[in-house]
């Protein structure tokens, strides 16, 4: 399986093959093949920040706001933010069957499932990936920490062909995933081979799986063998910046390089509390646009509030949020 490497905003790289191809040969109709290669023109049409589209084409969804793991490195170690599933906020399934009732009235290709929380503390994770599929979501991807699967979870993400799966590693050795993680690092890597194995054994190309780990002080040194190990066993490796996000960088818009951020132009992120932001980082939940117990996704998308946004970013006169998540220094010489 042949991999390139991709360099982006927000990722150091990414060694991955084509798997859009590998998505749309799994989907059953030329017309759902047609629908997956409009929508991935439209995402890179995005790119420019100058389109319209009358509805997201991606919603991100905050299933728990909550984690089984308390990572050094989250904000969720911070006060403000559970870090058990106890008691916590949930989007619940009545509420997510609304929101993608409302964009399968615009077709609606691809929803990201478990940003923030993990998504497997959602009891109806299941029934939320096989809904979405009956309303014709194309691609739907989940991220999770991986500890909480187990055979059967894993054996039913294949068989509701989950489009995507995202794992969060960090580590490449049980020591410094006690120090980055604090979880059990031997049921992580238990889980994930037969995670590739099942898939592998139904003869399934779906869920492409997606490694990831953060550049820390602990695992610098350990990126190498990170991508050395994953590059031959997933279909993408992913090495992500930190972004701390417990600290105002208190930085303005002429301290900064000049740079686009696409998310308002084709995405909505929707917290466990029904809030509504257009970025899916912890640093955009302060551009709150919105709650969708009191306002349709429509209605938010097309706001006032949205186009001040849009305004804000295009002119570089960037608001507070961005300027705390990728904005860089000008005197920032790094990557």
């Amino acid at each position: 399986m042949e991999k390139t490497k991709r360099e982006y905003r927000g990722y150091l790289t990414e060694y991955q093959p084509d798997i859009l191809e590998i998505i749309s040969s799994t989907l059953d109709s030329n017309e759902d093949k047609e629908r997956f290669w409009k929508y991935r023109r439209e995402w890179d049409q995005a790119e420019s920040c100058d389109v319209n589209y009358p509805f997201p084409i991606n919603l991100d969804f905050e299933l728990v706001d909550a984690c089984n793991l308390a990572c050094h490195h989250c904000i969720r170690r911070s006060t403000d933010y559970r870090v058990s599933g106890k008691g916590s906020k949930r989007l619940g399934l009545q509420v997510y069957k609304r929101l993608i009732d409302e964009g399968a009235e615009y077709g609606l290709p691809a929803i990201s499932l478990g940003n923030s929380g993990e998504g497997f503390l959602e009891n109806d994770i299941f029934e939320m990936i096989d809904y979405a599929r009956q309303k014709k979501v194309l691609d739907i991807w989940l991220s999770t920490n991986g500890l909480l699967l187990d055979k059967e979870k894993i054996k039913e993400l294949i068989r509701l062909k989950l489009t995507r799966i995202s794992i969060s590693i960090d580590a490449t050795t049980e020591e410094t995933y006690k120090k980055v993680r604090g979880g059990d690092f031997g049921k992580l890597m238990s889980n994930l081979h037969y995670l590739i194995e099942e898939r592998d054994r139904q003869k399934s190309l779906l869920p492409i799986i997606r490694v990831t780990s953060i550049k820390l002080e602990h695992n610098k040194d350990e990126l190498d063998e990170f991508v050395s190990y994953w590059s031959s066993k997933v279909e993408t490796v992913g090495l992500q910046e930190y972004l701390e996000l417990r600290q105002k960088r208190n930085l303005t818009a002429d301290q900064v390089k000049p740079f686009q951020c696409s998310s308002p132009w084709k995405k909505l992120m929707i917290w466990a509390n029904g809030d509504v932001c257009p970025c899916c980082t912890f640093a955009g939940k302060d551009l709150y646009v919105g709650n969708i117990h009191e306002s349709s996704l429509k209605q938010i998308w097309d706001s006032e509030h949205m186009r001040e946004i849009r305004r804000a970013l295009v002119s570089h006169d960037y608001p507070d949020a961005c300027l705390n998540c990728y904005a860089k220094p000008k005197a920032d010489s790094g990557q």
